[in-house]
């Protein structure tokens, strides 16, 4: 069955085939559905991983959606002042500990050392981080310290990313701070 409709695919599928953006798609990720027949549509809707199910399809569809307008504006790598390339795009999930890259960033210290022209790709999870550093997308990503030997091991679909680690920004986490003093 071939169908465009999220709600209907789980209603009506034991396995969700979803496929990457074409041509030349292929098989982008495979979903069980794990809820038991005979199905009704009203009752469906109460099982605990339905709406998991939903938002697993949801989030691939927008990945896909994303991917095609990158791809769409793919950049050459430039090399310049001595370095293998200056336009690098870094993946960061808006938390505290993002503050070094924003900062550096808005400072223009990656341009003071030969960085000309760095952007900074807001994802909305460490899966989106995932998904941008093994598509592609994203050259160097802010990641928990575990996650690069994660990817390495082969923690994404099984498969092996080569992943180097260059600088460990901190161990126990960034905050702001607001002091308030009463007078």
């Amino acid at each position: 069955m071939v169908t465009h409709n999220v709600h209907e695919a789980v209603l009506l599928s034991d396995r969700i085939v979803m496929l990457t953006n074409g041509p030349g798609a292929e098989i982008g990720q495979i979903l069980d559905v794990d809820i038991p027949r005979p199905r009704k549509r009203m009752q469906v809707v109460e099982h605990p991983s339905y709406y998991s199910l939903c938002s697993e399809m949801i989030y691939f569809l927008n990945q896909q959606k994303r991917l095609k307008k990158l791809k769409a504006k793919k950049v050459t790598a430039i090399a310049r002042h001595g370095l293998e390339k200056v336009n690098i795009a870094i993946g960061y999930v808006p938390l505290t500990a993002c503050a070094p890259l924003a900062v550096a960033k808005e400072k223009g210290f990656f341009t003071k050392h030969g960085l000309d022209e760095v952007s900074l790709v807001r994802e909305t999870s460490w899966r989106g981080i995932v998904d941008g550093m093994v598509g592609g997308y994203v050259d160097a990503a802010q990641m928990p310290s575990g996650m690069p030997l994660w990817l390495t091991l082969g923690g994404h679909q099984d498969k092996p990313v080569s992943v180097v680690t260059a600088l460990t920004m901190t161990r126990n986490g960034n905050a702001i701070l607001i002091l308030y003093y009463k007078m």
